[in-house]
């Protein structure tokens, strides 16, 4: 039996999410079919069934992960360029989280203002090929904090 934290689970899980990013180098997620998927990870439909509903269940889980990496990162309080040198530190993994979206958790308004905010400056700034610096970019998001908050 697979159970959540068997080592050969987490290595299909991550085999995955690998597959899912790569797919999204060069396809929208409406172009990435379960097959896909499959074919890429080298897994059975059933596999990935066994783990997800459906694709919408992968961008989901996908996103959150990248979210938790996020703010799993340590920074100074005030302080936003961190998040932007973690973007350019991962560019392969954001080019995938731009395409699918933010995750839809249930947060209360502020956080998901604020969340929503950041990812469209960061993806804005992603897009545009990370011209300015982190340091930056921590400016502009600190200086509307400020003037929201």
């Amino acid at each position: 039996m697979n159970v959540k934290n068997n080592k050969r689970h987490q290595a299909t899980m991550e085999n995955i999410k690998t597959a899912f990013v790569s797919l999204l180098q060069d396809k929208s997620l409406q172009q990435i079919s379960v097959s896909d998927i499959c074919e890429s990870a080298n897994i059975n439909r059933s596999t990935f069934y066994d783990n997800f509903e459906d694709l919408s269940a992968l961008a989901k889980s996908f996103a959150e992960d990248v979210e938790n990496q996020i703010s799993a990162q340590p920074h100074k309080e005030d302080d936003f360029s961190w998040i932007f040198e973690y973007i350019k530190a991962n560019t392969e993994i954001f080019a995938a989280y731009f395409k699918v979206g933010i995750s839809r958790t249930d947060a209360d308004y502020k956080k998901i203002f604020f969340k929503n905010g950041v990812y469209s400056v960061a993806k804005m700034w992603f897009e545009e090929g990370c011209v300015e610096s982190p340091e930056k970019m921590g400016e502009i998001i600190l200086k509307e904090y400020n003037k929201l908050f």
